[in-house]
């Protein structure tokens, strides 16, 4: 688990700012806030909206300048 802990990209930048850059603690739990409070309404906003329809299934999954390439 530590080894897992250790590769967390998430702790990795926790560290790089408190060690590199001097973060303190305090303003990085602001910073872990503010993107859980992001990911959260994100969440809302997708659980909220309606169905798109079926046939907006498929819609923009490749670039337009591709479509002659992916058939």
């Amino acid at each position: 688990m530590q080894i897992c802990r250790s590769k967390d990209p998430i702790e990795r930048m926790k560290r790089e700012l408190a060690e590199r850059y001097g973060v303190d603690e305090a303003y990085i739990e602001t910073l872990q806030k503010r993107a859980q409070n992001a990911v959260d309404e994100a969440v809302a906003f997708a659980a909220e909206s309606p169905e798109p329809p079926l046939e907006e299934l498929y819609a923009d999954l490749f670039c337009k300048e591709c479509a002659n390439v992916v058939s």
